[in-house]
């Protein structure tokens, strides 16, 4: 009977303190803590946006030289990491919209495809690396073209690509 009493206490004692400690970290007048989230300023609005981003970034990497040949310039690596992101991030890009399964699969098999390419990207671009991006930014703006039309921003990007490249070009002297 004493240890009951005994055990009885020391559970409402637990109790008591879990309940209190569980109570001192909720914010204060039902505030939430707000979580921000880092979207990259390349970060493709839709799939017309990611495929212009694509061919922006490829056209400045088609003149360069490899970079065991020549310095690679920030501006150039960037460049390649940046398309690289892009064509990574499509599938869930698309995966966003209103395509059926049937629809998204074959964006996601493309994105797959090139992303491997682009792993072992030589410099200068060969023409197979340049016809596949092509075709795969063709792919891309047909696969827009079956999207309502609200899904689909002309050009919705935060900011214009030159200025990104300036402002790149800039950090990087």
């Amino acid at each position: 009977m004493k240890y009951r009493s005994l055990i009885l206490r020391l559970a409402a004692m637990l109790l008591i303190s879990l309940g209190a400690v569980g109570c001192g970290n909720q914010p204060a007048d039902g505030e939430h803590e707000q979580v921000e989230h880092f979207v990259p300023l390349h970060w493709p609005s839709d799939l017309l946006d990611a495929a212009e981003k694509i061919t922006v970034r490829t056209s400045r990497l088609s003149g360069q030289s490899s970079p065991a040949e020549s310095q690679m310039t920030p501006a150039a690596a960037d460049d390649e990491n940046q398309l690289r992101d892009i064509v990574g991030w499509v599938p869930e890009i698309a995966a966003g919209t209103d395509l059926t399964e049937q629809q998204w699969n074959p964006v996601y098999q493309a994105s797959e495809t090139l992303s491997k390419r682009l792993v072992k990207m030589q410099r200068p671009l060969d023409d197979a690396t340049l016809g596949a991006i092509d075709e795969y930014c063709k792919m891309l703006a047909a696969t827009a073209s079956l999207l309502p039309a609200e899904e689909v921003e002309e050009k919705s990007s935060s900011e214009p690509e030159a200025t990104q490249l300036e402002e790149s070009t800039e950090e990087s002297q």
